[in-house]
């Protein structure tokens, strides 16, 4: 019984980190991440170790401008090893902010996650998170620039 609640105890944890990105509440992230958070994302250098305030901070640079985001994350398969866990997972992140007229106002990307958890005494936090990125990209990736410009403006 303790395994199966576990693999759901994981497979909560990243749904919650969707639902908090998706919905900018960033303070959610506190009972969702580890102290430390080994990152593996495109736009982040390779094997960088970061503290939590900072795996936050990049959430919000990275999302934060956007008009809204989705990060649908489905087929989950857990492997529970003692006190850590891994998670892959599929990926789908839509990001969306108002253009100008006849320019592309989002952008959907296509992966592979990867998650490493650890049991804490107050439940499963994410420990890594490791993004890939496969398939075709649809819509403009520029959307990424005016978001940051967005976000740095204030809006």
């Amino acid at each position: 019984m303790q395994e199966l609640r576990d693999r759901l105890d994981v497979s909560e944890m990243i749904t919650r980190y969707a639902f908090a990105l998706d919905r900018c509440e960033w303070d959610d992230f506190d009972a969702i991440f580890a102290d430390e958070v080994l990152v593996e994302l495109p736009h982040v250098p390779s094997g960088s170790k970061v503290s939590r305030a900072e795996f936050k901070q990049m959430a919000i640079d990275t999302v934060g401008g956007f008009e809204a985001t989705h990060h649908p994350i489905a087929n989950h398969l857990v492997s529970i090893s003692g006190d850590t866990a891994e998670c892959r997972c599929y990926a789908n992140a839509w990001h969306s902010i108002p253009t100008e007229r006849g320019v592309t106002d989002y952008c959907l990307v296509r992966g592979f996650y990867v998650w490493g958890l650890e049991r804490t005494p107050d439940g499963w936090r994410i420990n890594r998170m490791n993004v890939e990125f496969h398939g075709p990209v649809e819509g403009y990736l520029g959307v990424y620039q005016l978001a940051a410009e967005r976000l740095k403006a204030g809006g």
